[in-house]
């Protein structure tokens, strides 16, 4: 091993701990290739000594916990661990299966274990045609991220994060056999420097495609895991109040108005959009503003796929931007032809129609109406299909 060591360093100038491969790390993991980075850590697959099983080690950089803004990704993720391994969502977000901190130049850096999990929903969705995932693996996926969700939520705890949120970069697909990890490993013998550290936020080519399924028809079979809890904040105590993805934002959140838990089934209902049709529910362009985004062409696309802001929430929200985007009667004044069921065209006769009926619910401007988790799994026929009753719920949500 020690004739591969290599120097994979991260770049200094945003304080990331500088991580060897072959390196071990707190007397139990070695370093065997890096991951990923993003904004504020780099993940790295290692092994554990202890049993030699895989792990997923994600590193913080040292601003995270420095003293001044701390995340409160540990705790969390320590609380959603002993919370309740008993609720049905538990299985699908990602567990913290060890931590603890390494010392370098620039402070304190708080590492997190996790299990090693496959690819991401973004490049899983390049296996088909169009990049638009079929209804059916959509379904059984939907169901997995509202247990997630529902689990999250019922232990008050928000997903949201102001970079990333719930997409498809942190929607991963369970590793069911980690023998494709054996096989990467192998693959890339000799590869111990195949991601660039200069770059925060670009995913390196890690991710084993088989899942250890033998044809597709299995993938229907797949599981996945909500993960990257770095900024998510308690329901009484906000990391930051802007929040999610442009592009993703919740009514309120663009309006800069009081927002809780539901953020997290708004946030989910553009990404079910995104994954069936490979495209933005909303994009902020119109020909108004030469196709250049603007927070009142967003708003105005909203209000022409799910009706009209309700006063309160435009008393609740920032006055200048009210004030710029709505008239008198709290209206945009910006007709914009929109017609959700002509946007959707990956489904079609009663599964179009149900899958409609519980987006609505998901997609309501007024976030006092959304649908919680709860609601939605329990209510929504699209998600009591029978083929989807085995999954050992124990008759909670089905």
């Amino acid at each position: 091993m020690d004739s591969q060591i290599e120097m994979v360093g991260m770049d200094p100038r945003i304080g990331f701990y500088n991580i060897m491969i072959g390196e071990v790390l707190n007397n139990q993991y070695i370093v065997l290739r890096q991951l990923g980075s993003g904004l504020y850590s780099s993940v790295w697959l290692a092994r554990d000594l202890s049993d030699l099983s895989y792990k997923a080690v994600k590193v913080l950089s040292a601003e995270c916990y420095d003293g001044t803004k701390d995340l409160f990704e540990k705790e969390i993720l320590n609380h959603l661990r002993d919370k309740d391994p008993s609720h049905p969502g538990y299985k699908h977000i990602s567990i913290l299966r060890d931590s603890f901190v390494l010392l370098g130049p620039y402070g304190r850096h708080v590492c997190l274990v996790f299990d090693p999990m496959g690819e991401t929903l973004a490049s899983f969705g390049t296996l088909f045609i169009g990049c638009r995932i079929p209804g059916r693996i959509v379904q059984r996926f939907t169901k997995q991220l509202l247990l997630a969700l529902d689990y999250a939520h019922a232990s008050r705890v928000i997903h949201t994060d102001p970079y990333l949120d719930i997409h498809q970069g942190n929607i991963m697909i369970k590793i069911r056999d980690y023998s494709v990890i054996d096989e990467y490993m192998d693959k890339t013998a000799n590869d111990t420097g195949i991601f660039d550290p200069i770059k925060p936020g670009v995913q390196c080519h890690w991710a084993p495609r088989d899942f250890g399924v033998t044809d597709m028809l299995e993938l229907e079979t797949l599981d996945i895991a909500l993960c990257d809890w770095g900024t998510a904040s308690w329901v009484h105590n906000h990391l930051s109040e802007i929040i999610q993805p442009v592009l993703l934002r919740s009514p309120e959140v663009l309006l800069g108005a009081p927002w809780g838990p539901v953020v997290d089934i708004w946030n989910l209902g553009a990404v079910l959009f995104e994954v069936l049709e490979a495209g933005r529910l909303c994009n902020g362009e119109e020909e108004v503003t030469d196709f250049k985004y603007s927070v009142k062409n967003h708003l105005a696309q909203m209000e022409a796929l799910f009706g009209y802001f309700p006063g309160y929430l435009l008393a609740c929200g920032y006055p200048p931007l009210i004030y710029q985007c709505f008239d008198k009667h709290g209206q945009i004044g910006r007709p914009i032809q929109g017609k959700l069921e002509s946007r959707l065209r990956s489904l079609c006769g009663d599964d179009k129609a149900k899958f409609i009926s519980m987006f609505r619910s998901m997609m309501t401007i007024d976030p006092a109406c959304r649908k919680s988790a709860h609601d939605l799994l329990i209510t929504e026929p699209w998600l009591r299909d029978r083929r989807m009753s085995l999954w050992g719920l124990e008759g909670r949500y089905v």
